[in-house]
């Protein structure tokens, strides 16, 4: 299956086009990004409790994960470094999707950089191809967009509430909090840049939910639905 993905994106450096019709097993898998201040992993936990409740009513014996900072240590422990050392060296990035998503599996890199962020990419693809999981962060919804089985969702909200809610949280000043969210913000699109260039989001998100708006449970129930509408319990 690696080498069905690997031919597939292969095609894609070639036509430059629209992202050919076939696509990966694997899966059921539902990405999770979002931007700071948004409660990505509460919700992200949430949802994974409230799948298994379902199965386990409905007597599926099926047992989901949720799956955030692990792909990191597993990613740093590969590369013989420290999972904060990689974190940092990851959120700079500026390559090209074509030539980064074509190495996912490849044994030579040509960059330090194409071979770290390549191995998170990897192993992320690992667990999401084992299937039942919820994935936070990592470009998730970039590596498992040509997965038959996948749901990627956006989590968003305006900077004021995000900040607000970081400045309660993290009791540091609201001014604090903003330069916090616009700092992290930054840093996670520039990893997410390296595999989707600047594509827009419609192209690799099936649904983008305000935070604003909201509530976490609201969020969470809503994801509920569109995975149940697809099939994956």
């Amino acid at each position: 299956m690696e080498d069905a993905f690997l031919k597939y994106m292969c095609r894609r450096v070639e036509k430059k086009a629209k992202p050919d019709p076939q696509q990966a097993d694997g899966g059921p898998v539902i990405t999770i990004s979002r931007q700071y201040g948004c409660h990505g992993q509460s919700i992200g936990i949430k949802l994974v409790e409230a799948i298994n409740r379902r199965n386990q009513v409905n007597n599926r014996h099926c047992v989901w994960q949720f799956i955030s900072k692990e792909i990191l240590y597993e990613s740093a422990k590969e590369l013989n470094m420290s999972p904060a050392a990689l974190y940092e060296l990851t959120t700079n990035v500026r390559d090209d999707i074509f030539s980064n998503l074509t190495t996912f599996f490849a044994d030579n890199y040509y960059t330090d950089s194409t071979r770290r962020c390549n191995t998170i990419a990897r192993i992320l693809y690992s667990y999401a191809q084992a299937g039942n999981v919820v994935i936070l962060g990592r470009a998730g919804e970039s590596v498992t967009k040509n997965m038959k089985r996948s749901l990627s969702i956006k989590l968003e909200a305006p900077i004021e509430i995000r900040a607000r809610r970081v400045s309660d949280e993290e009791n540091i000043s609201f001014d604090a909090a903003r330069r916090m969210c616009l700092d992290e913000d930054a840093k996670r699109l520039a990893f997410r840049q390296y595999f989707e260039g600047k594509s827009p989001d419609v192209d690799f998100f099936d649904a983008v939910l305000n935070l604003g708006k909201l509530t976490d449970d609201e969020a969470m129930e809503v994801i509920m639905i569109l995975a149940e509408a697809r099939g994956f319990f």
